[in-house]
């Protein structure tokens, strides 16, 4: 008779019982199944402000990503998905993005303990292009004709005036940087 082994990692026993009843022998087969070398992802994706987004290209052998993240992203991606290429591996998160400028860092281990894989997504918020004003002061007024196009202003100033006028603005981009060159006289030129 013989007796199956039940899974991968079990024994199968043949008995056998000769003619005379008498003489016997058992045979015993073990089996053991290897463990899986397998340490890589099939698939990664993350949510942003509630919208999923699946890693651009992704590839199990590709083991580093940039995600260029919209200009005006302000939050970091909050949650991310994977699947595990043999579901007998196991993942850790290392690192999770603090900030839009930050990296996510995954490794996966494969069932035999030894076989790992890191996986890195650099999420890189674009640099704003924009460098318009949204608005520009003279002396502490908001110039009453101000057009972000337009780029050159000349006012009239009353006869008496005696001092210089002192020019301030805000950018249309918080992150931008206005630097504002001063009249040097009531007759001069002030530059943003």
């Amino acid at each position: 008779s013989i007796q199956q082994a039940s899974d991968v990692n079990d024994t199968a026993i043949i008995y056998v019982l000769a003619e005379d009843n008498i003489h016997n022998k058992t045979y015993t087969i073990y089996f053991s199944r290897q463990l899986s070398p397998m340490a890589s992802l099939t698939s990664l994706s993350y949510q942003l402000a509630g919208a999923d987004s699946n890693i651009h290209d992704f590839s199990a052998q590709t083991f580093h990503y940039i995600v260029n993240l919209k200009e005006e992203t302000v939050s970091v991606p909050d949650n991310f998905n994977y699947i595990l290429s043999d579901t007998r591996a196991s993942i850790q998160t290392l690192r999770t993005p603090q900030h839009v400028n930050d990296s996510l860092l995954l490794k996966v281990t494969a069932e035999n303990g030894m076989d790992t894989a890191i996986y890195t997504v650099v999420f890189n918020r674009l640099k704003s292009t924009n460098s318009r004003l949204d608005t520009i002061y003279v002396n502490g007024n908001a110039l009453i004709d101000f057009h972000p196009d337009s780029l050159q202003y000349t006012l009239i100033l009353p006869w008496e005036t005696q001092s210089n006028s002192v020019i301030s603005a805000t950018a249309s981009w918080d992150s931008s940087t206005i630097q504002i060159t001063q009249a040097g006289t009531v007759f001069g030129q002030a530059q943003i």
